[in-house]
């Protein structure tokens, strides 16, 4: 899953060299040199644990399928969640789930303070962790009605609040590829919307998005890109938006489907 210390030295957390980092580097190092199959999310995280010791054909990819029980299937504006949060026919612009050290919200918050003053767009943010109240204080700060904020949703809702987005925002923080594997991306296209991802150019997340079917790519510190990427979003039909969403559903029930990861896990155990 994630790996340690890695993660935890990129992200601040821990201090490249310290004791606990050293310590936590050769535990791994061990398990990867020693390990009968090692079974990485990604490609990258693959190539890595090959830098660490792995044997590379004792290694195997098979990333975490998505938990989505339902799908809300009706109309976006009659959405239950969306008419409950008041979010009426606005452009709805969300990143849900743990607001984390590892996946920034930096660009994110620029761009709705860029795009203050245009009425259409609505950032939606819902979950916990520790910047929530970078969000908070960033709202406060320049008076933006424009973002919401909202607690983590029960999971029987789950279907509501994610499907009340017109788009919905995958974050990977730099220097955090192969370490980390955020697997919300494959929930969010399962449920048919377009992505809006930020983070670096190579990796899991850009390597299954493709720019040309309409998903939103950028780097970190991209705010203004971003801003003009959201307004060309924006003058797109609600039938333009479905497409693009349908496509996503398509490569996720293909290659991400439950039941397709599911079984993969099951042959590479069983194959032992």
């Amino acid at each position: 899953m994630d790996l340690q210390p890695e993660l935890s030295i990129s992200s601040g957390l821990i201090r490249k060299g310290s004791m606990a980092a050293n310590l936590f580097q050769r535990m791994g190092n061990y398990i990867f040199r020693h390990a009968d199959k090692i079974i990485v999310l990604d490609k990258y995280m693959g190539e890595y644990a090959v830098r660490r010791g792995a044997d590379e054909k004792k290694m195997y990819i098979a990333p975490v399928w998505p938990v989505v029980d339902q799908l809300y299937t009706g109309t976006r504006i009659d959405n239950p969640f969306r008419i409950q949060n008041g979010f009426g026919n606005k452009i709805v612009v969300m990143y849900s789930g743990n607001h984390s050290y590892i996946h920034p919200l930096d660009t994110l918050l620029q761009s709705a303070f860029e795009l203050r003053n245009d009425s259409r767009f609505l950032f939606v943010f819902i979950g916990g962790g520790v910047r929530v109240k970078d969000v908070t204080e960033f709202k406060a700060d320049h008076q933006l009605d424009s973002i919401v904020q909202l607690e983590y949703q029960p999971r029987n809702n789950i279907h509501l609040s994610l499907g009340a987005a017109d788009i919905q925002v995958v974050i990977l923080g730099d220097n955090l590829v192969g370490y980390t594997h955020p697997n919300k991306v494959y929930g969010s296209m399962f449920i048919g919307k377009p992505i809006l991802y930020i983070g670096p150019e190579k990796s899991h997340i850009a390597d299954i998005l493709d720019p040309h079917s309409g998903n939103i790519l950028v780097k970190h510190n991209e705010a203004t890109a971003l801003t003009k990427k959201l307004m060309d979003f924006a003058a797109k039909t609600e039938v333009e938006w479905d497409s693009i969403g349908e496509q996503n559903r398509a490569i996720a029930t293909e290659r991400f489907h439950p039941d397709v990861l599911k079984a993969r896990m099951y042959n590479i155990i069983t194959s032992l």
